[in-house]
């Protein structure tokens, strides 16, 4: 649920908790952080596999 979706939620009356947002974000930034270190540590261990 992107920070627009909490700004529509409201608009339209939605009790939206403030502190849901920002926890929100940490998660979905967290989330695409450690996949692309898993993305990475996959093509290094790739990469070592095909020069040897």
């Amino acid at each position: 649920m992107g920070s627009s979706a909490f700004f529509i939620a409201r608009g339209f009356r939605i009790p939206v908790p403030e502190w849901l947002a920002p926890l929100a974000t940490f998660f979905i930034v967290g989330y695409f952080f450690f996949k692309s270190r898993w993305q990475t540590r996959k093509a290094k261990e790739s990469s070592r596999l095909a020069e040897g």
